[in-house]
């Protein structure tokens, strides 16, 4: 969902399946610097890890994952969306967008990384 963070508009990934316990915080912490270092113009930079307490409890020993990464106006699914509501998108343009998430998980894959959800 989208939000504000440090006076800027931000996507907020929320990980329903991922929940950190205090044994797995540190390695969470490692990737997601792993990953605020990267910088490739097919990725969207991502600007912190955000842990939230599951049911409000602080002391609770296990919390919800979220990433806080720069908002992209539109993604995917909507230009997807959009050319099957009007009119289809020029081949070229279709073969860039697949160049570009192509060499963007090329990129992630080189340092070890991996999305794990791809999808229109």
């Amino acid at each position: 969902f989208l939000g504000s963070w440090q006076y800027c508009d931000v996507a907020i990934k929320r990980y329903k399946d991922y929940v950190i316990t205090r044994d797995s915080r540190y390695d969470w912490l490692k990737r997601v610097n792993e990953w605020r270092s990267l910088c490739h113009p097919s990725l969207l930079p991502v600007m912190t890890l955000f842990l939230a307490s599951i049911f409000g409890c602080i002391l609770h020993e296990q919390q919800a994952l979220s990433l806080v990464m720069e908002s992209c106006p539109g993604s995917l699914s909507d230009l997807v969306l959009y050319s099957q509501s009007h009119s289809p998108l020029p081949l070229l343009l279709k073969i860039d967008i697949l160049i570009h998430v192509a060499s963007g998980l090329a990129y992630l894959h080189h340092h070890s990384l991996f999305h794990g959800n791809l999808h229109p």
